[in-house]
């Protein structure tokens, strides 16, 4: 194989493995900053949802840090977590809600996803309480459909 073939054949596979990089979900990037949840590692559940720190600031991210500590403190260690809804807002936002559950009460949670440029997607806001009602939409937090 000539110099120039080689070249060409490694430029193809380096665009064709770009084009195959799997790019994460909203599910899958709130997913993988539950799982650090799970171990303990509230800085790294932050930095996963924040995904690089592109659109959260490090000024959020640290005051969000400091309240999954303080949750972790009032109701002991995550156990386990459900995603509850996925909506969309428009094609680029996606607001997630989940519940993670520690020792002696639930946290509630809602995840405000945007996909950037390259599709990668990263939470804007995160908002969480022990109070549904603070977080989730009425249907939700009261387990029943508006009007019904």
């Amino acid at each position: 194989m000539n110099a120039q073939a080689l070249v060409f054949a490694v430029l193809i596979n380096t665009i064709v493995g770009a084009a195959s990089a799997q790019v994460r979900t909203p599910t899958q990037v709130v997913e993988q900053g539950m799982l650090a949840l799970m171990k303990g590692n509230e800085t790294a559940a932050v930095t996963a949802w924040a995904n690089k720190g592109t659109l959260m600031a490090p000024t959020q991210q640290q005051p969000l840090v400091a309240g999954l500590n303080r949750a972790k403190e009032l109701v002991g260690p995550a156990e386990d977590f459900e995603i509850v809804r996925d909506r969309a807002m428009s094609q680029r936002v996606r607001v997630l809600y989940a519940i993670v559950h520690h020792r002696s009460a639930p946290i509630f949670f809602r995840f405000y996803m945007y996909r950037m440029a390259g599709d990668e997607w990263a939470a804007i806001k995160i908002k969480l309480d022990t109070d549904a009602q603070d977080v989730f939409p009425p249907e939700l937090a009261f387990g029943r459909v508006p009007g019904g």
